[in-house]
């Protein structure tokens, strides 16, 4: 009679996590992508309703409305959105969403009505800090966001990444950026925040930048910059 241990061995447990690994990996990206058409068809339905909500309110008042606030519309979980103008001849508004850098914008003018389209071009921005911010301590927490690209979102995937540079210029596109220099910060990939440490008392500058896989800094990709400063 042979007896057999119940339960995985570490190579049959080392083999599922490989695979659950790399299912993660191919599913991640996927899924971002559904997700930020979500966001963008949310604003666009808001912007939809806002229309409606608009020609009541200028029924009653004949004149549209100047801000969002004046009118009864409840929007989308994240959603805001902003009315550019309002009188007695027409309208704008833009739509923006807290997880993602596309906006949408809609009009209504003599010229016609205009329905919502969205700007899906690539950005990077750096979210935090803001410009002109007053740091006190010793870190400072730098927030990133970017859209309308595909970032790599672990090790070894294929995709774009965020560079941070300290106080210097950025690299110009298609260069490789260098490693191993204290003012330029390799983020991993799906890396969206960084805490620098030990910046000294003063006025500081931090350009954010998007490379590939192999550290190039993407050419036709927008950097982003943000001034601050830093106080004991």
């Amino acid at each position: 009679m042979s007896l057999k241990a119940d339960g995985f061995t570490l190579l049959e447990l080392s083999i599922v996590l490989l695979v659950i690994t790399v299912l993660a990996a191919i599913a991640w990206p996927v899924y971002s992508g559904f997700r930020e058409r979500a966001q963008i068809a949310a604003m666009q339905a808001d912007l939809r309703n806002l229309a409606t909500t608009q020609e009541i309110y200028f029924s009653d008042s004949q004149s549209y409305a100047s801000v969002a606030a004046g009118l009864d519309q409840e929007m989308s979980p994240n959603v805001t959105v902003f009315i550019d103008s309002g009188t007695t001849t027409g309208w704008g508004g833009t739509a923006t969403h807290a997880g993602t850098l596309v906006s949408c914008t809609i009009a209504n003018s003599r010229e016609g009505y205009r329905p919502p389209t969205c700007d899906e071009q690539v950005k990077l921005k750096i979210l935090q800090p803001r410009p002109g911010a007053l740091i006190r301590g010793d870190e400072v927490v730098v927030s990133l966001g970017a859209a309308g690209v595909r970032l790599a979102s672990g090790s070894g995937q294929r995709g774009a990444h965020h560079h941070l540079y300290i106080d210097r210029d950025p690299s110009p596109p298609g260069e490789v950026i260098p490693r191993g220099v204290s003012d330029i910060v390799h983020l991993d990939p799906g890396e969206m925040e960084f805490r620098l440490r030990g910046l000294a008392p003063g006025d500081h500058r931090v350009v954010a930048a998007l490379a590939d896989q192999s550290h190039s800094r993407l050419a036709g990709v927008p950097m982003d910059s943000v001034r601050f400063s830093v106080r004991r």
